[in-house]
């Protein structure tokens, strides 16, 4: 039987964890949050980069599985008349499927696949240590997992959001900081993004060289006229009255 002081010990450590923790109040000031915004880039900025490599060893997969398909359909279904082309059928479809089986085997697919959907909750676990969380439900996963008390994310890219922990007003304060810099960001991307549109219709429709012949005329209208406005004025004060 255990004795009453370690059952009592027990029961008082159970209380202290129970107990709130004390918000956590970071400096709340410019560099702070540079430094934050600029961390929380670098994490988009991955997940991003990993889910595009998903996306595209995942189309490669779906092609390389479809030409097998139809290679065993050529192969097995629908033999070839020509001993030589059905063999060489077979061979490719044996090497086929022993590329797809090394793909499995040699953790190609958990690497290049499985390992962006793993990066994200790998992040979260650590951030949880500073009071703060990578989110990245859109609001079709919010409708799909209703149950989540987490809000869908505002950016697309997903956000870092802080937990109850951290000082209200330093969340406010970052999220004024991120909103200021997303909206210069978008307005950055908007102008390149218009001012590429506008030169490929300038190369398309020819304008840019009738724009660059018409400065030229303009700068030699404008320096010829200056020129004869000066030699004028040089006549006219060489001029002595009679």
């Amino acid at each position: 039987m255990p004795s009453k002081a370690s059952a009592r010990g027990r029961t008082q450590h159970r209380e202290a964890d129970k107990e709130p923790e004390e918000p956590f109040h970071p400096a709340a000031d410019a560099a702070t949050f540079r430094d934050l915004l600029i961390f929380e880039e670098r994490l988009k900025q991955n997940a991003a980069r990993l889910q595009a490599r998903k996306r595209k060893y995942e189309m490669l997969l779906f092609g390389f599985v479809s030409f097998i398909l139809c290679l065993s359909h050529l192969v097995v279904v629908s033999p070839r008349s020509s001993i030589f082309l059905q063999y060489s059928l077979a061979a490719v479809l044996m090497i086929s499927l022993t590329t797809l089986f090394l793909f499995f085997a040699s953790g190609m697919h958990a690497e290049r696949i499985r390992s962006a959907n793993k990066f994200v909750p790998q992040a979260n676990r650590s951030l949880r240590n500073f009071n703060m969380y990578l989110n990245t439900r859109t609001t079709r996963t919010a409708t799909l997992s209703a149950s989540s008390s987490i809000p869908p994310a505002q950016d697309s890219r997903g956000e870092l959001i802080f937990s109850s922990k951290v000082s209200p007003e330093f969340r406010e304060g970052y999220e004024r900081y991120r909103a200021a810099f997303e909206r210069r960001r978008a307005e950055k991307i908007a102008a390149k993004r218009a001012q590429s549109w506008k030169r490929w219709f300038d190369f398309a429709l020819g304008n840019q060289q009738l724009e660059d012949l018409s400065d030229t005329l303009s700068e030699g209208a404008s320096g010829g006229m200056s020129e004869g406005l000066s030699e004028e004025g040089g006549s006219l004060s060489g001029h002595e009255p009679s």
